[in-house]
Formats: structure tokens, C-alpha cells, sequence
């Protein structure tokens, strides 16, 4: 029970730390629910569907930095995102380096569709191609 209580908090510290909405956003999580438009402190906002984890490409990809790893300090030239899902990894590579154009590659049009969403909301059109195409 105690370790369940700490990483719970865990959980809602990291969420609270780059989150504006985290609370709603816990709310959603850890209820299951569909997840609303995540607010992050830099000013990204991340949409998702019903069946899109949310919640899971948070912590995975902007938490945890999964897809960091191995990357350069600080890439110019292109970044290529195939299988894009959503755009977690898009939106974080586009926020972490300015210098950098985006290839986002996602073949499935209901995905691609928010992809293309969360790149327009953000304003980043002008460095994110979204490609609705397999690799």
C-alpha cells in the first residue's frame, strides 16, 4: 500500500511539474478516463483521442525521454519521426530544438489527423512536414 501512495505522488509531482492542467490531467489518468488536451508550463498543448494513452506517451516520451536518448545536444538539419502516432516525440523534438525541421511519418489517416492537429495548434507548421505515408 505504501509504495502505491509514493508513486502516486511521484506520478503527480512529475505531471504538476510540466503540466498547467495537471490536476484534470490526474484526474484522467489515474480514473482511466479519456485524457484532456495536456497544457504544458512552455506552452505546447497536446490532443489526443479516446484510445490514444495519453497519459502513457506523457510520461513516456516528455517525462522520461525515452526517444532522447542517443540524440545530440542540440540537432540542426532534420529530425525524422516515423510512426509518429500522435505527435509526442514530434512535439517535444520540435520544442527541445529550434534549429531542427521535423519529418513526422504516420500512415494511419485518423492518427495523422491528430497529428496534424497538435503540430497546427502549436504553431509549428513552418518546421513540422507531416507525412501521411509509411516508411
Amino acid at each position: 500500500m505504501v509504495p502505491d501512495v509514493i508513486r502516486r505522488a511521484r506520478l503527480q509531482a512529475l505531471m504538476a511539474r510540466q503540466l498547467d492542467n495537471w490536476r484534470e490531467a490526474w484526474s484522467a489518468y489515474s480514473s482511466s478516463s479519456p485524457m484532456p488536451p495536456l497544457r504544458f508550463r512552455n506552452g505546447l498543448v497536446f490532443h489526443s483521442g479516446p484510445g490514444d494513452s495519453a497519459g502513457f506517451l506523457f510520461f513516456e516520451i516528455f517525462v522520461n525521454g525515452c526517444y532522447r536518448r542517443g540524440l545530440p545536444s542540440a540537432p540542426q538539419g532534420d529530425v525524422v519521426d516515423i510512426g509518429a502516432n500522435i505527435g509526442a516525440f514530434t512535439l517535444d523534438a520540435a520544442a527541445r530544438f529550434p534549429a531542427a525541421t521535423v519529418h513526422a511519418y504516420e500512415p494511419d489517416p485518423q492518427t495523422c489527423a491528430v497529428l496534424r492537429r497538435n503540430v497546427v495548434v502549436n504553431g509549428l507548421s513552418s518546421r513540422v512536414r507531416v507525412w501521411n505515408e509509411a516508411v
